[in-house]
């Protein structure tokens, strides 16, 4: 089986403590994560970048130190099996504006609660519950060192 790799960034806002997630609708209804496949030599991380930056326009990102995830799934594609590995990043985005490309017809900025409601896929529900208790420890070990 073929083997194809993707990145991606969970793409958050923070405003008076509330933490809000970027969603994107894909045409097929799907609600998830900026997120593509690598080209070329890129590295992973130069992947995540520009497919977030061809599907939301945000270039401006506060990288997260020490968050990376992975997810691994199978997927069929014009009768096409493939074994996709996803690396996931995390990043603050102080800019509300978003430009959605042709592959997606919608976006919203949530809070975790409502995020988890309308992505479908359990892995992706994953990461963010990891992204939500990583940026959870890291506001309350902040609080603690005050």
């Amino acid at each position: 089986m073929a083997h194809k790799k993707a990145a991606g960034i969970i793409v958050f806002q923070e405003k008076l403590g509330l933490i809000r997630y970027l969603l994107l609708c894909n045409l097929r209804g799907e609600w998830g994560f900026p997120k593509g496949g690598a080209k070329g030599g890129e590295t992973i991380l130069e992947t995540a970048l520009r497919e977030t930056k061809e599907e939301t326009g945000i270039e401006e990102l506060e990288f997260q130190k020490g968050f990376k995830e992975q997810i691994q799934y199978s997927c069929q594609r014009s009768n096409r099996k493939f074994w996709k590995t996803v690396d996931y990043f995390l990043a603050l985005n102080k800019n509300r504006e978003v430009k959605l490309s042709s592959e997606h017809n919608k976006y919203l900025w949530l809070p975790y609660q409502a995020a988890l409601k309308k992505m479908i896929f359990s892995s992706q529900k994953e990461i963010l519950k990891k992204a939500q208790v990583f940026l959870g420890s890291k506001s309350s070990s902040a609080k603690t060192n005050l």
